[in-house]
């Protein structure tokens, strides 16, 4: 009987991957809505608008107009709870990404024991049996191979939607298991001016120094149709909006 030592299961230590925290901020029009769902969106129409002058002078990325809209109190309200909203939301991606990259390191590593444990036994083999290659064969590289096609086709996660021209600029993948992305939305009634400006101003808050920041204003070049509030003008009166009022009522 030979005297063959027991296999021995090892277990490999791994580092988790860095987890990379990205913030998107879109600014955009009401409509359309966007094509790559935010995880978090607000409505910003109920915040009041810069006066006419500025308005027709400047966008939302103006000095000026920003200004005037942190003089605002409800534009400063909200600014402070959809920041804090954003600090809660990508705590709670992060925490999440860290746990599943652990189960994956551990069940990575747990099959690299049974891995070398099969390969310790199959020398071993060889050695005894002098000329029966088939166990001996059955090398760390073969196995190897097929783990790492294992972890290749976990990864190869398809997008969740196609790119657009709606969400230009946004090219990132979710399948991407280094990245934790948070989408914001911020709309107000053309993507000009409101919007702009909010996302510009939280853009620039304190956040974590390893977040990634992007700002996207996705309607800030589309200018309203020629005639467009002068047909509201005339679609509204026809509805009897607007109507003078005659004596008695």
């Amino acid at each position: 009987m030979s005297n063959i030592p027991p296999t021995r299961r090892t277990q490999t230590t791994h580092t988790s991957p860095p987890i990379h925290p990205i913030l998107i901020l879109y600014s955009h029009a009401r409509t359309p809505p966007l094509h790559q769902p935010p995880d978090l969106k607000y409505d910003l129409r109920s915040i009041p608008n810069p006066p006419k002058p500025v308005r027709a002078a400047h966008d939302g990325r103006s000095k000026r107009l920003r200004e005037f809209l942190r003089g605002e109190e409800m534009f400063a309200r909200k600014l402070e709870k959809v920041e804090q909203d954003i600090l809660d939301a990508m705590r709670l991606l992060v925490e999440a990404a860290v746990e599943r990259s652990g189960e994956e390191r551990e069940g990575e590593g747990e099959v690299e024991g049974e891995v070398e444990g099969e390969g310790k036994e199959g020398k071993e083999g060889k050695e005894e049996e002098e000329g029966d290659g088939r166990v001996g064969n059955r090398g760390l590289g073969d196995d190897d191979g097929a783990v790492a096609g294992e972890e290749g086709e976990e990864q190869e996660e398809e997008n969740d939607m196609p790119s657009t021209p709606n969400d230009a600029g946004d090219e990132h993948e979710d399948s991407n298991p280094k990245e934790v992305i948070l989408r914001v939305g911020c709309n107000c009634a053309l993507g000009h001016h409101r919007s702009v400006a909010f996302v510009e101003e939280l853009a620039q808050r304190n956040w974590p120094p390893e977040w990634h920041i992007e700002v996207i204003h996705r309607d800030l070049d589309n200018k309203r149709a020629a005639g467009t509030r002068a047909k509201q003008k005339a679609m509204w009166r026809g509805a009897g909006f607007g109507a003078s009022v005659g004596p008695g009522f």
